[in-house]
């Protein structure tokens, strides 16, 4: 790309300013602030016009208090987006991005688990202009064992039942440009999956291969509590045929067992040991839609601002 390409959103220099922003949600991430910037600030000099940071605090104070405390220890503008409570990752995402008026938006967590040459690649894709979302594609990843497995029958079950063209190995950082952005911002869906509303919107997308490392400071937040409870909201949102399959499925075995207990002659108890536990898994899933109709026609925001402050200006 030439000194003198255009910007495909805005149609000035790319030189001119910073068309990247960068978005960050923080949780429990204290830990990562000076490490974050540093990282930013290198990131600053290797993308094309430099980059801007927004920052989602999303309640935890400490890492607000952590966040201010290192502001001159940052090159580029700074602006922090503070939440009124914890709403999860998703929405703190969504939040950031409906404050964010770049061209540009690159999203990834305080954790630094990938390179800094994937998101300078994000950007090179983005400022070409043939494509609304560039998506970070793991080809490996130096975490934890269980996590590895999990996320392997997450995303295989995903390819599976979801998304057939979602990637093995999965991703969790992105960038799109600002059309693409301001659809995710408009899906105000409650208990939902980000990633799954970026492959549910479609547009022009790019998959880009990279290795994930592993943490270099503090301990992950993302328990297997809210592993599993994303992996049934991705299920209940987004795989249409799944109510009907687990239908299919309680129907067929309820008449297989019926059959069975008749040849074999099984005892009334036990009959209704078996056929009680059938109704009660297929009353546990119709229970999981029946919540989510319920929480959504409550019409309640996915997420709260308490406040939203440009920190710093570029030095």
């Amino acid at each position: 790309m030439s000194n003198e390409a255009l910007c495909p959103v805005c149609s000035l220099n790319v030189e001119s300013g910073s068309h990247v922003g960068l978005l960050v949600p923080m949780f429990r991430s204290w830990n990562h602030v000076e490490l974050l910037f540093d990282f930013v600030n290198k990131l600053d000099q290797e993308i094309r016009g430099g980059v801007n940071l927004t920052i989602v605090i999303d309640g935890c104070d400490l890492s607000e208090a952590k966040v201010r405390e290192a502001i001159d220890k940052i090159d580029t503008s700074v602006r922090l987006v503070v939440l009124s409570r914890n709403f999860g990752v998703g929405p703190a995402l969504r939040a950031g991005m409906s404050e964010q008026q770049e061209c540009f938006t690159i999203a990834f967590g305080s954790d630094l688990q990938e390179p800094r040459a994937l998101f300078v690649n994000f950007a090179e894709e983005l400022l070409e202009g043939s494509i609304d979302f560039v998506l970070g594609q793991r080809s490996s990843r130096d975490d934890p064992y269980l996590s590895v497995i999990f996320a392997k029958i997450y995303w295989t079950i995903n390819r599976l039942f979801i998304f057939k063209d979602s990637p093995r190995g999965g991703f969790d950082v992105y960038g799109c440009n600002r059309t693409a952005r301001k659809a995710l911002v408009n899906l105000e869906e409650q208990n939902t999956n980000i990633t799954s509303q970026i492959l549910w919107l479609g547009f022009r997308r790019k998959f880009v291969s990279f290795t994930r490392t592993s943490r270099t400071e503090g301990k992950s937040t993302w328990s297997f509590r809210k592993k599993l409870g994303l992996f049934f909201d991705s299920i209940y949102s987004f795989s249409h045929h799944f109510f009907t399959r687990v239908t299919l499925f309680i129907s067929l075995s309820t008449i297989t067992f019926l059959c069975i207990s008749e040849q074999m002659n099984f005892s009334n108890n036990f009959k209704i040991i078996v056929l009680g536990g059938l109704a009660s898994s297929y009353l546990l899933v119709l229970s999981g839609f029946v919540i989510r109709i319920y929480e959504q026609s409550q019409n309640r925001p996915t997420f709260i601002i308490r406040e939203s402050a440009l920190l710093k200006n570029r030095k």
